[in-house]
């Protein structure tokens, strides 16, 4: 199967201001930001939030990175799952990572039930580039993948948030995705810092691992 980028090539330019569910499920929905087209947007059993798009430009000292997060979910069910594509718009770029994290809280301070958080991820032809393979026990806390090599996209992200078997009455605030990239060159580089989504030992972990890796 095919998972196409409709409208990418006309898309407009993302808004300051916050979506709906219904805004970016509507057909042909599609809106850019710097270098980055989001599009082919699909909600199952989230009913609602406001949605926005960041871009933490390099020029004004940011780090690059193209951020897509909701807020104001004040979801308390068993599970949700949602999925978007991103293109690439610019030249001589690459996708080089993909994190994803999400925020909430309890109402029980001796509650044992959480959520979890999957990130798969697709290149448009449908072939699985991340299988289910980051497991975010909790909220508050944060996962993501360094692609080897580099893909150019589009990539179709989808993530699947899970209520954990346990007591009380968990609840979810927040989610956020953000995409790092790199220059599409056979010289080694090196990205810039990944964004602060949840524990700070998680991304320790995963800085030290990208400055490990050459790109191609």
């Amino acid at each position: 199967m095919v998972l196409a980028n409709p409208g990418a090539a006309n898309a407009a330019a993302c808004r300051t201001s916050s979506y709906t569910i219904s805004e970016l499920t509507a057909s042909g929905f599609a809106c850019t930001i710097a270098d980055k087209t989001f599009s082919g947007f699909v909600f199952n059993n989230l009913p609602a939030g406001n949605f926005s798009f960041t871009y933490d430009d390099p020029a004004t000292g940011g780090t690059g990175d193209h951020t897509f997060s909701g807020a104001g979910l004040n979801y308390r069910g068993t599970g949700f799952d949602y999925k978007y594509t991103v293109a690439v718009t610019g030249s001589n770029m690459k996708f080089n990572s993909f994190n994803t994290g999400f925020t909430g809280s309890s109402t029980t301070p001796s509650a044992t039930a959480s959520y979890s958080k999957r990130l798969s991820a697709f290149k448009s032809d449908g072939t699985t580039l991340i299988g289910d393979t980051f497991l975010n026990p909790g909220p508050g806390t944060a996962g993501g993948y360094t692609f080897v090599p580099k893909e150019a996209g589009p990539i179709v992200f989808k993530s699947v948030v899970t209520k954990n078997a346990g007591t009380g009455n968990p609840r979810i605030d927040t989610i956020t995705d953000s995409i790092t990239q790199t220059k599409n060159t056979t010289t080694a580089e090196t990205p810039g810092p990944l964004p602060l989504l949840g524990a700070g030992a998680a991304f320790g972990m995963s800085r030290k691992l990208r400055r490990r890796i050459s790109f191609a």
